[in-house]
């Protein structure tokens, strides 16, 4: 498989606290990556620092062999990085479309407001957001503003999408409609990272996955070898887990 993103010795801090560090991973492009650990693990911090929100202090970023490090979060995004965010806050006086158009306009650069329109549509229609085009973006439920944000983020044609929490007070069924058009967009050639904490959900859905622990990449893997990693399992997963899936620590 052909690498997307390289990052090599990564490390950001925060006065004394070391968010992220000495990170080296790659992603292999068309993959799914799950992006786990306990809470203040550094998961966020790296999508930010993967997105130009907080510049790496140590490190390089190279996406598709270009360095990206220090570059601003719009000059990542022309780049073909595309991201969402854990709490979810659209244009609120823009219509649903006006959100996705803008996305399209921006970071894709459609050349007119007619090309800007019809990439939004497509992407109304792929996430289940058409009926709603004209309608406020205040007005969607928390459901439907995930589905906004997915959508914004493809209007600006990405080859990589970070997704953060993109789970995060839906329902089981709400879970399910999400997983598949994850699962749509993945088959579109876009490579995903998803911070999940539904365990279930990381363990079905994703092909490699990478745990952090207090800023630290502990593991990088399969589903099948990370759930029977005795650090992984120490630091997170916890005897519980590890039990039901029939792994034995000593």
């Amino acid at each position: 498989m052909t690498s997307l993103l390289e990052l090599k010795n990564v490390s950001r801090s925060f006065g004394g606290i070391h968010a992220v560090r000495d990170v080296s991973l790659t992603l292999e492009q068309g993959k799914i990556i799950g992006l786990i650990g306990p809470n203040g693990a550094g998961k966020s911090t790296l999508v930010n620092v993967i997105t130009g929100v907080h510049p790496p202090q140590q490190g390089e970023i190279l996406f598709r062999g270009q360095h990206i490090e220090g570059l601003k979060p719009y000059q990542v995004a022309s780049k073909g990085i595309a991201r969402t965010f854990q709490v979810v806050q659209p244009f609120p006086e823009m219509t649903v479309l006006e959100n996705v158009m803008a996305g399209a306009l921006f970071a894709a650069r459609k050349q007119s407001l007619h090309q800007a329109k019809d990439s939004a549509m497509a992407q109304l229609e792929f996430t289940g957001l058409a009926s709603y085009a004209n309608r406020p973006a205040s007005e969607l439920t928390l459901a439907f503003r995930k589905k906004l944000e997915l959508a914004k983020s493809l209007a600006m044609e990405p080859k990589l999408l970070l997704l953060d929490e993109v789970n995060a007070g839906l329902n089981s069924a709400e879970v399910n409609q999400a997983l598949e058009l994850i699962r749509g967009i993945a088959k579109q050639g876009v490579t995903i990272v998803i911070i999940e904490h539904l365990l279930k959900v990381v363990f079905t859905l994703c092909d490699q996955i990478a745990v952090l622990h207090q800023g630290q990449l502990i593991a990088n893997d399969t589903p099948k070898k990370i759930v029977e990693d005795p650090q992984v399992v120490s630091a997170y997963l916890g005897a519980r887990f590890a039990e039901k899936h029939g792994v034995v620590h000593e």
